[in-house]
């Protein structure tokens, strides 16, 4: 496997496409569809055995912390946890900055873009902020290397705030009103030397890889997020080995590769606890007075439905399959079959966790490949702690 780890970043995508394909049963599938809620798509007694040992908070523990993944799983999925790192060593520091220039950058935020900046090598020329928002990052680069930044975001607004702000503190940062999907970004991108993007999700990073490289940009400095927010309904590989090695994922697999919820604050996690209680005693009702096991799909709705009555969320819920609530229903039985069943879905979904962060290496490796394709020099880092931001990983290419 050492020799694996000096290979070209498409050397790497393979072996992962590979053992994920291999151990496919154990991550494809959706736990919450699970007509009975009971077994799992794949047979392994051992495992099974094992999973039905747990409790809630023994799953909790597990599932937050990769030591403890490793320890329980390391039997069963010994080659998943073999897989060659994609990772060159990084720094810890983080960039300083005055407090009148971070003031009004959120806690977490600033140090996302402290660790992020502190990843990037000296540059010179004109730097893009590709999705800039107010501008935080382009800002904070101007002070630190000196850079002119040209930044790009598509709300009006957030354009107005931070050329406010960049006036305010002086800095060389000039904002363009662009949408980035739908409007030519020629112009923008041939006008500067290098790009930054920290945590623009799915299109939006994968439209900058794209154009960035098609440019013949000097270097690109990416923080991919939210990968399963694309147009497409599957999966388009960026470069040919991952073209090669396509696992034909849908959103929701590509959704599983950033479940992690480190960053999410305790009330978060009881209201989206809460939330599949709910979305499974109003399953479990369907099975019960209508004799209907399908699993049937709900769409999103805002946090706050889960701060308020169950009943209020049964009765929009049968809105939106055309039936009314059974008037001699009663809830709480259906609370106690659906705790358990919500059990085994958090077991079934401790499995798929397992291949969470090896399904975000392979997507990773493919955005990396695909420059190495275009000719450049290409390295992969975690710029920040996984606690600090699950999308840790920081690609910067710089043109050979």
């Amino acid at each position: 496997m050492s020799s694996v780890c000096l290979s070209p970043y498409a050397d790497r995508l393979a072996i992962y496409a590979q053992l994920l394909v291999a151990y496919q049963s154990y991550w494809r599938f959706e736990p919450f569809v699970q007509t009975s809620g009971e077994g799992a798509p794949w047979q392994h007694e051992a495992l099974l055995s094992r999973l039905n040992a747990l409790d809630a908070a023994q799953i909790d523990q597990i599932d937050e912390s990769a030591v403890a993944q490793q320890a329980f799983f390391a039997d069963f999925f010994a080659e998943i946890f073999a897989l060659p790192p994609i990772t060159q060593p990084s720094s810890d520091q983080q960039s300083g900055f005055p407090f009148w220039l971070t003031n009004g950058i959120g806690g977490r935020k600033l140090s996302q873009i402290q660790a992020f900046l502190a990843a990037v090598p000296p540059l010179s020329g004109t730097a893009l902020e590709w999705c800039a928002g107010k501008g935080h990052l382009g800002r904070l680069l101007n002070y630190s290397q000196g850079v002119a930044v040209q930044s790009v975001e598509w709300q009006a607004s957030l354009c107005a705030a931070g050329q406010a702000l960049a006036l305010q503190h002086d800095c060389q940062q000039h904002f363009t009103q662009l949408d980035v999907l739908t409007e030519s970004v020629d112009d923008v991108v041939n006008r500067v030397d290098h790009a930054l993007a920290l945590h623009a999700c799915g299109d939006l990073h994968r439209r900058l890889l794209e154009a960035g490289s098609s440019s013949g940009l000097e270097s690109l400095h990416i923080a991919p997020c939210c990968y399963h927010l694309t147009a497409a309904d599957v999966y388009q590989p960026l470069s040919a080995t991952g073209q090669k090695n396509d696992l034909g994922l849908s959103k929701s697999e590509l959704k599983l590769a950033v479940q992690g919820q480190v960053t999410a604050g305790e009330r978060v996690r009881r209201l989206r606890h809460r939330e599949t209680l709910w979305r499974l005693i109003y399953q479990l009702a369907r099975e019960r007075y209508l004799g209907d096991p399908e699993y049937r799909s709900l769409p999103s709705v805002n946090k706050k439905w889960f701060s308020g009555e169950i009943v209020d969320f049964l009765q929009w819920a049968c809105q939106q399959h055309g039936w009314q609530w059974p008037q001699q229903a009663t809830i709480d039985p259906l609370y106690t079959d659906a705790r358990q069943r919500q059990l085994g879905i958090q077991r079934l979904e401790l499995v798929r966790h397992v291949f969470r962060r090896p399904l975000e290496k392979y997507l990773i490796l493919d955005r990396a490949a695909f420059l190495e394709e275009q000719g450049y020099q290409v390295k992969v880092t975690e710029f920040c702690d996984y606690r600090v931001s699950p999308r840790n990983f920081l690609i910067q290419a710089r043109k050979s």
